[in-house]
Order: structure tokens, then sequence, then C-alpha cells
């Protein structure tokens, strides 16, 4: 077991069950196993003079395996919680390596969607590293052709794996 931040899972056993029997109520499903993926959330402060001034906090994760970066608009509400290792994907990047994809993806963002009369100013004021989790479930088909999906404990998306 090990003690992580946790990202708040808004969907439980019984709401995933509920969801994907909603697409096809003749199909039962079978939750095998929660598991958690790594995620790494840097927050900014940043200041900056463009058609208009900006200041404030922006965010943004960077997933700990392929390095693609999101910006968010809200930080995801997270417990600290155990989990047991075998649970856990183990993050292939490390934090030194994902602070640069952060900066380098923050920078490539703001400059795309924001117009800057001067370079911002941005400094980073937290950093930490979280599990998002995930369920696994087989749908029990009746041909025995049951095809993994992976739903997302979070928001309720899901697709086969």
């Amino acid at each position: 077991m090990e003690q992580v931040a946790i990202q708040t899972k808004t969907f439980e056993t019984n709401d995933i069950t509920k969801l994907l029997q909603a697409i096809d109520k003749d199909i039962p499903y079978e939750l095998e196993s929660l598991v958690y993926y790594p995620y790494y959330l840097f927050e900014y402060k940043i200041k900056a003079k463009g058609l208009m001034r900006l200041k404030g906090h922006i965010g943004c994760t960077i997933d700990a395996i392929s390095g693609r970066g999101a910006m968010i608009d809200q930080k995801p509400s997270l417990y600290e919680g155990e989990i047991h290792l075998q649970n856990a994907l183990r993050p292939k990047l490390a934090m030194e390596a994902a602070i640069k994809k952060a900066d380098e993806y923050l920078f490539h963002t703001a400059s795309l969607k924001l117009k800057f009369l001067t370079m911002p100013k941005v400094e980073l004021v937290n950093r930490e590293i979280f599990y998002r989790p995930y369920w696994i479930v087989t749908p029990v088909d009746k041909n025995g052709t049951a095809t993994k999906l992976i739903v997302d404990a979070v928001s309720g998306t899901y697709h086969p794996i």
C-alpha cells in the first residue's frame, strides 16, 4: 500500500452499472477492479499584458506516462488515500521532466489562445502527482466474446480496451 493523492470519484460501483445498463439493459456488467492512472498537476501564477490585462492562476496536468498536457479549468478534487501498488500504473515521466513539459505546454497553449503584448510572467506555485481512478468492466456477453471497458470514475466516459 502506498499513501498518495487521489482524485475523488464521481461514479461509484452502482453508478457505473446503471450508466452502462442505460446503454444496453440486456447485458449484465461485471466490475473487475479499480485502477489508478498517474498525472502531474501544475499550478502557475501568471501576469501578462495583452488586449486585456491578465493576472491570476492557470493550471495544467501532464499525463505521467505519455507526457501529454491538458489545461484545466479548476483544480481537481483530491484527497490523501492508500492504494495497492498492483492497482496503480507507475509514472514513466519524472517530476523534473514533467515540469519542463508543463512549461512548454503552457506557453504553447497560451500563445495560441491569448494575444500578449509582452511576454507573460509565470511562476510555478504548486506541483504534485495524483492518481485518477478508472473502473475495469467486463460485459457478460452471451456469446462469450466480451470486450473489456475502461470507465473513468470521475467523468463516466468509457472505451474498449
